[in-house]
């Protein structure tokens, strides 16, 4: 597969998600609903960034499969494209993303439930038990957790390369319901 139809199966995917997630903002109904799935939207993007910095340093590490600079080449296009999760690109002060997140479904929780900041705080600790679940699946996703690190260094690619075009439509998509 070239990289152009590689990039329009990758669009096409990125499009049918933001479809899905559209879908499945409408059905939350009520400011319960959403919260829940707010918490475990915030679960899910937990475990992105440090993934997808470990596999950067394992594609450095594959010099005898890459070549000692093509390998630091490879790791280096991953590192710039999670730069935003620890960067904020505009002052280059360092932000992070998941903080972010995190500040938003404060916010959400404070406004729409009528509880306090640290009864939210509370709630929050409550979805540990699912963030581990899903770092665990999301590690499996970049290949991290394969007994084969070459094949585990291509899968992670494939899931970074997709979660990364998915990400831009999924932020449209939750921003434009968040102001609806």
């Amino acid at each position: 597969m070239d990289l152009n139809e590689l990039k329009k199966s990758l669009d096409s995917g990125a499009k049918e998600f933001a479809t899905r997630l559209g879908q499945r903002l409408q059905e939350n109904g009520t400011a319960k609903n959403f919260l829940d799935w707010l918490l475990r939207y915030d679960a899910f993007n937990r475990g992105f960034p440090g993934a997808a910095a470990q596999l950067a340093g394992r594609i450095t590490e594959m010099v005898d499969h890459f070549g000692d600079i093509e390998a630091e080449r490879i790791a280096s296009r991953v590192l710039a494209a999670i730069t935003d999760e620890f960067l904020d690109r505009s002052t280059g002060a360092i932000t992070l993303h998941s903080a972010l997140r995190r500040e938003l479904v404060i916010f959400s929780w404070v406004n729409l439930s009528s509880q306090s900041r640290q009864e939210a705080l509370q709630v929050v600790k409550t979805y540990d038990p699912l963030r581990k679940e899903v770092l665990r699946a999301t590690r499996i996703g970049y290949g991290l957790e394969t007994t084969n690190p070459f094949s585990g260094v291509f899968a992670g690619l494939g899931f970074f390369a997709a979660s990364e075009t998915s990400g831009s439509t999924e932020f449209v998509t939750l921003n434009r319901y968040m102001n609806t």
